[in-house]
């Protein structure tokens, strides 16, 4: 791994001390986890926020994972929806990283690649709560207020754990106030378009062949799942980032995304953005059937992004040709 990212040898044994030292940490708080109090029924039920167990469990776990490396952080901001106070059980802790410029990036960058965090609750029937981390250098996140990005506006509401001066000085400069249209098409462009593609095309491909006369679900009886097909839920959600906007609606977390969807697209909306939502909690692999209920959601958003982004934009057909000509490529191999 630290091939692919570039390490040198004295940074890569940084990094295992690194992680090392945290599990060891982990390995010793674990006999007080038992321990904990088991949540409100009222606070559950009205949804968790940055005070609950799990809020603070991450907050803990994320400074022990970069204290090492703190001077290298400007600030750390939960995001998302334990931020809002819109926390089920099964979501995601969300945190926005800031990183200072520097040679530590790398390494702070290949420590939070390695290791992916989970907390388990005392109730064995119950899923793991997760983190998930991204994290902006100085250029990239002055960018994303540039553009006035959702993820802009879900850091402008989350909840600041640590700052050295340098997000609050961002948060005071003057940005648009609504998500830009140069900002859906950059998201359009990079993301949108070849994530889109590659269940179009490629995960399309993969479920004529495994349910072919000759193709492997046919043969065992039933849909081996296709696990792949959680980029077609990414899609479908980074979409609605677009789409909801533009509708004058802007979701800062998912369940909200989910809600306005269900506003906007209808009834008929429900099954797809009740199973995306399904697909990014478990990060699971999808069957056939659930496919064929994806999809056609996906084309309509697709479409729809098309039209907000410009059929004639030269950056949008740059992409769709870019993209096109890849898939033909590998199509005629």
């Amino acid at each position: 791994m630290g091939d692919i990212i570039g390490l040198t040898d004295e940074e890569q044994l940084e990094v295992y001390k690194a992680v090392v030292d945290l599990v060891r940490s982990r390995i010793d708080k674990a006999q007080s986890v038992k321990k904990r109090k088991k949540l409100n029924p009222v606070t559950r039920k009205a949804g968790l926020g940055p005070d609950s167990d799990h809020a603070r469990w991450a907050i803990g776990e994320i400074k022990a994972l970069l204290y090492s490396y703190r001077k290298w952080v400007h600030s750390i901001v939960m995001i998302g929806s334990y931020a809002l106070g819109r926390a089920g059980r099964h979501s995601d802790v969300d945190f926005l990283l800031l990183l200072k410029k520097g040679e530590k990036t790398r390494i702070i960058r290949s420590i939070l690649f390695d290791y992916k965090l989970s907390f388990r609750c005392d109730d064995e029937n119950r899923d793991p709560v997760e983190m998930q981390i991204v994290d902006f250098n100085e250029r990239d996140i002055e960018r994303v207020f540039e553009l006035s990005t959702p993820l802009a506006y879900a850091a402008r509401y989350g909840v600041v754990i640590q700052d050295d001066g340098w997000f609050k000085t961002l948060l005071s400069r003057p940005y648009p106030k609504w998500p830009t249209r140069d900002g859906a098409v950059e998201v359009f462009t990079r993301w949108i378009v070849w994530m889109y593609y590659r269940c179009a095309v490629d995960l399309k491909r993969e479920m004529a062949e495994d349910h072919g006369p000759d193709g492997l679900c046919t043969q065992n009886g039933k849909c081996m799942g296709h696990f792949s097909g959680d980029i077609l839920a990414r899609v479908i959600l980074r979409m609605l980032y677009v789409t909801l906007p533009e509708r004058g609606l802007l979701p800062l977390c998912k369940p909200e995304a989910a809600a306005m969807a269900l506003d906007v697209y209808g009834r008929h909306a429900y099954k797809p953005v009740a199973l995306t939502m399904n697909v990014l909690r478990k990060d699971r692999a999808i069957t056939y059937h659930e496919f064929q209920v994806l999809f056609p959601f996906a084309q309509r958003l697709f479409r729809e992004c098309l039209r907000i982004c410009g059929h004639e934009n030269p950056k949008v057909i740059e992409a769709l040709r870019y993209n096109a000509e890849i898939y033909k490529r590998l199509g005629n191999r």
